[in-house]
């Protein structure tokens, strides 16, 4: 007699749903401010402040992080 090949059910992992924010960075890499996606605006007058007042460049980088 053969046996009957079991039916092993497979999980499939949901997806996780990311959102893009804007992050104002060291040129080390160091986040010193996260934005949502439509506040660009605040987040390059965030960049300009900082690179201003410590004389160093800072960057502005769009990143995708979980949704919450």
């Amino acid at each position: 007699m053969a046996k009957k090949p079991s039916t092993a059910v497979k999980r499939v992992a949901t997806p996780v749903r990311m959102k893009i924010v804007w992050e104002a960075c060291s040129a080390a890499g160091a986040v010193l401010g996260t934005f949502a996606y439509p506040d660009k605006v605040a987040a390059e007058a965030k960049v300009a402040m900082l690179t201003r007042s410590t004389g160093r460049t800072h960057v502005l980088r769009e990143t995708k992080v979980p949704m919450t």
